[in-house]
């Protein structure tokens, strides 16, 4: 479970990312928009995004069937960047990190798992995954099975992909004179 990341040099240009999902599929001028990340940068109420609109230019450069969208977003995290459409509108935006992006693309698939679990039990189980075995993620489960699934007949505690841990024996415990059951 040892991780080891490379620590951010100074003047790291790593590539930045606008929250958005494309059409890989599109064999148009510019890349069509799937999905707009909730949470990402074009997920605010001024912003008129939507799935199927076309970005064309980034910071004036047009996007080509040979331009690598990787490379005008490298080192602007976190600086202001425009963004222009194929209907002839533009949004400035800010975009994020990689990391900032992979916290908004986990808590997209938790919520997607939420609403699997929701759907297959007819709404009589509820999910909680457990990103890693610490106290936080502890308050996290026990926090959403006390709260917001109190009422269910029980819980789906995922703990794919987290770094391990013995934090299983505290929900276990915590939970033994509740209706929840644990099978292995």
């Amino acid at each position: 479970g040892g991780r080891y990341p490379r620590p951010a040099a100074a003047g790291d240009d790593a590539t930045a990312q606008l929250g958005l999902f494309f059409d890989r599929t599109y064999a148009g001028e510019g890349m069509k928009v799937t999905e707009v990340l909730a949470g990402g940068p074009f997920d605010r109420k001024s912003s008129r995004v939507r799935p199927g609109d076309v970005v064309t230019a980034i910071n004036g450069i047009s996007l080509t069937k040979d331009t690598d969208i990787a490379e005008l977003l490298n080192g602007q995290a976190r600086k202001k960047v425009l963004v222009s459409f194929k209907d002839g509108k533009s949004e400035t935006v800010i975009p994020i990190s990689n990391a900032a992006q992979s916290e908004l693309l986990y808590k997209r698939w938790v919520k997607r798992c939420e609403h699997i679990v929701d759907s297959v039990s007819g709404g009589r189980l509820g999910y909680v995954h457990l990103e890693s075995m610490d106290d936080p993620s502890f308050r996290t489960a026990y926090s959403n099975m006390l709260g917001k699934y109190n009422l269910r007949d029980g819980c789906v505690i995922d703990t794919r992909w987290n770094g391990g841990g013995r934090l299983h024996e505290d929900i276990e415990i915590a939970f033994e004179d509740d209706d929840y059951h644990s099978y292995e």
